[in-house]
């Protein structure tokens, strides 16, 4: 009884005097008095370096609060990211806690220490290519601890076959830009970015289970039927009919395909 208690208290003041030292080398509890503290440190969810007293240097590559909900799996916040993630289709062109398509970066495979501001910066001005969705600044918080909780738990850098695209338009018959890029676009594997039109729906992944518009599921037979009259499969639909040669057609979904 006595070893038992003995044990006891060895390893209760072990736990505290881990715990003080833990926190005599935070400087960071210095100014955030009273925050959430685990024995592992701040810069578990913000980042920055715990040693410094210099603020520029204790905040380097700072993850402001808002966006250090990635920890957590349960979070209100990651559930809504979750599901914009979702609804938007951004797994039809981008990998995203470990699922989706690779036609553009693999989300998972961003550097841990990316800086958030970046992030913040290409969901409001999205590159070319890329649907700008107008996401509030509520959903870009939501997407952002998404992102992140990909990057650190996922994290594939050295993981993934990447794809190299040839820009030759002299030796490739682009018949997507041709006849479909004044009111839609796409990423594909190997012609990269086609079409520039914004009328239309971005088209990248259209035969995957990624695309958002379920309203049809396109197979490769039924993207030839709504390209000859989407008006016989929708009622509704604001595309016309078009007017297009069956190979062409047939090379239109081979693009898209590939």
């Amino acid at each position: 009884m006595e070893v038992k208690i003995l044990i006891f208290v060895f390893l209760f003041f072990n736990v505290i005097n881990s715990t003080c030292i833990a926190k005599e080398l935070n400087f960071c509890l210095s100014c955030h008095r009273g925050h959430y503290f685990t024995y592992k440190g701040c810069n578990k969810c913000h980042r920055g370096i715990l040693l410094s007293k210099r603020k520029d240097i204790a905040h380097f590559r700072l993850i402001p609060g808002k966006f250090s909900y990635f920890r957590f799996s349960n979070s209100l916040i990651i559930k809504q990211g979750v599901a914009l993630i979702r609804d938007e289709g951004c797994r039809r062109c981008h990998r995203i806690l470990g699922k989706g398509n690779i036609l553009a970066t693999s989300l998972d495979s961003l550097p841990k220490d990316i800086d958030v501001t970046e992030l913040v910066l290409y969901l409001k001005n999205p590159p070319f290519f890329m649907p700008n969705f107008r996401f509030s600044g509520d959903e870009i918080v939501a997407l952002v601890n998404v992102i992140l909780r990909g990057v650190f738990l996922y994290n594939e850098k050295n993981k993934l076959n990447f794809y190299v695209v040839h820009f030759d338009k002299r030796k490739i018959d682009d018949s997507f830009t041709t006849y479909c890029g004044r009111c839609h676009m796409a990423l594909t594997r190997r012609l990269g970015g086609i079409g520039k039109g914004q009328i239309g729906p971005n088209l990248s992944g259209i035969f995957t289970k990624y695309y958002p518009f379920k309203k049809i599921i396109f197979s490769e037979e039924k993207l030839g039927e709504w390209i000859r009259n989407p008006r016989e499969l929708d009622k509704g639909a604001l595309m016309p009919p078009v007017d297009i040669p069956l190979k062409t057609i047939c090379n239109i979904i081979t693009i898209l395909k590939n």
